[in-house]
This record gives C-alpha cells, structure tokens and sequence, in this order.
C-alpha cells in the first residue's frame, strides 16, 4: 500500500493480513501509577464547572497513540466494509482523502469503536479508544513534578503551538504540524487543537469512577460520550487538557468536521 513517507518518518507501519491492508500507528507508553485528574481554579484560571473537583485516580500501565487517526488509515476500514465518515453538508469523505496526512473527521463514536474492532482483528492486539482519564493523563500529567499543566507544552497558550481559532489556518492540519512545540509530557502530540478526540467513557459529573456505568460499551443514544483536545474552528479555551466535550454517540458526526479519534492500547 502507499503510505505517506512522512508518516513513515513519524513511525507508521503498514501490514497486510490476508490481503486486507492495515496500518499501525506509533504508540507512547504510559507508565501505571498515581495522577490526579481534574481541575481547580487556582491551576487554571478558565475552569469550566465539569471539570471539578479534582481527584487522585491510579491507573494501570497503557499505551497511547502518538497522533489521531489518519486519513490514510481509516481509508483502508472503508475500502474493507467499514462506515465512510458523516457528511452532512461539510468536508466530504472525498474531500478528506485528498488529504491523507490529516486527522480523519467526521466519525462518529460507534464508527471510531467499529474500527478499534477492525483493527484489533487484523493485528492481533487489542486496540480500543482511551478512558478519558487515560487521555487527560497523557496529555497533561507532568510526572517529573507531579503536577497538571494546563496545556500540553506547558500553561501558557501559543497559537504556534497548537491550530485553534486563534492560529486562523481555519480547517484542520497534518498531524505532527507542529513537531515537538505541541508534545505532552509523554511525548504525545496533538493533544491541544486540530481535532476533539473520543473517549470510551459517558460524559458523567467527576469524580471519575470506572465502575459506575460511565464505561459502558452500548452506544446508548442518550448516555453521551466525552471528547477532548478542543478543535480548530473552536478558542483556546476549549484546546486546554482539562476541558471537556460531550456528544451524542450515533447520530452527530456529520454535523461536525472536527470530530475524530486517537487508539489506545492495554500493555
């Protein structure tokens, strides 16, 4: 299959298994241990009210893809019975493979779940969307200091860092635009801007607990799933690691060519 060199580069590999090709994305580890989720306003001043109180949770080692699901790869899901992206006025699914480097848009949740499924088949390894705890500790727990930072990089915002509103390029990038300006703290990148990114989890009031319904596979119309990572066409606001969004798990996408997914992996 073609493969972008680029993505090669960033360290993407294709395989095929039985003639169905397939391509692996470069993942980060995450080592298990103590983080503390949430925010207070004395962190960050633009807290928003779901985002409290803040709590410590202790998760178990995981891995993390180091970039959003690309074009390129959720092409292959398609080519081989998976569901195109939602159009519904907006970028059109051959609009977006002209653009095989960016972040897949458009994705619905139960879709983004269709192709962990996908993908697992094919590799043998159990992919599957990040717990938003997961997300919010790759994304922002500095472990050196045991601390959160507000973004990514750090607590100051730079529209160089990150494709908000504030950066005007008004539609989404390649991933890795932005090198290493815009890698967390576990040298993940993209986590701030470009893209909302699913979460397994119901949008539920904090703390977090894992056994309390909020992990539930079944795409319940009503039972809304978190998405992180803020979005291009949104303000700086929403780009922040703490900030949470939550969407219907089966009939919005369409309505939003912001909305994608980054895979996760169980060590």
């Amino acid at each position: 299959m073609f493969l972008p060199p680029r993505m090669t580069q960033l360290g993407f590999k294709a395989f095929s298994t039985n003639g169905v090709e397939y391509v692996i994305p470069p993942t980060c580890h995450i080592p298990g241990g103590k983080f503390v989720m949430g925010n207070r306003i004395e962190i960050d001043p633009q807290m928003m009210d779901d985002e409290h109180p803040r709590h410590p949770l202790l998760l178990p080692d995981y891995y993390i893809a180091a970039y959003p699901v690309t074009v390129v790869e959720y092409e292959l899901f398609v080519h081989n019975g998976g569901k195109a992206p939602e159009t519904r006025g907006l970028v059109s699914w051959a609009q977006q493979i002209r653009n095989p480097e960016h972040p897949v848009v458009c994705v619905q949740w139960v879709d983004a779940v269709a192709y962990t499924k996908w993908l697992s088949a094919l590799s043998g390894r159990k992919w599957r969307l990040p717990t938003e705890p997961e997300w919010e500790k790759a994304a922002r727990w500095d472990v050196k200091n045991a601390r959160s930072l507000i973004y990514p990089w750090g607590n100051q915002f730079d529209k160089n860092r990150c494709n908000t509103r504030e950066s005007q390029i008004g539609t989404t990038i390649p991933i890795g635009y932005y090198g290493a300006k815009n890698k967390s703290p576990y040298n993940v990148f993209d986590m701030a801007g470009n893209i909302w990114e699913w979460t397994s989890s119901i949008y539920k009031p904090y703390p977090y607990v894992a056994t309390d319904g909020r992990e539930d596979p079944t795409p319940q119309e009503h039972s809304h799933r978190v998405s992180r990572g803020g979005a291009w066409r949104l303000p700086l606001e929403v780009s922040r690691s703490a900030c949470r969004n939550f969407e219907s798990p089966t009939n919005f996408a369409g309505y939003f060519d912001d909305e994608g997914f980054r895979l996760a992996l169980d060590l």
